[in-house]
């Protein structure tokens, strides 16, 4: 089982293009973990994650963003023990 953690603060190019191309190799999962974001922008980039994620046919985890989870209809969320 194959899953992808993202930093986009790592990625030296186009980070939404990273995606797509990790989305292309058929991973299990890809988890969005974009802690330094605010609710707001963290939806606004789920948002293209996700429709990327779902043409390719691959899971998005939403990581910490529980509301956002909600909001975009997804039913995986990836939290830390503390806001466990």
């Amino acid at each position: 089982m194959l899953i992808y953690v993202t930093n986009r603060n790592l990625c030296k190019d186009d980070f939404l293009k990273r995606v797509a191309c990790l989305a292309s190799g058929k991973p299990h999962a890809i988890i969005l973990r974009e802690k330094d974001l605010s609710t707001e922008a963290y939806q606004a980039l789920a948002e293209k994650v996700k429709d990327i994620c779902d043409s390719a046919g691959v899971q998005l985890i939403i990581s910490k963003y529980i509301t956002v989870a909600k909001n975009l209809r997804i039913s995986s969320v990836q939290v830390s023990m503390g806001d466990l």
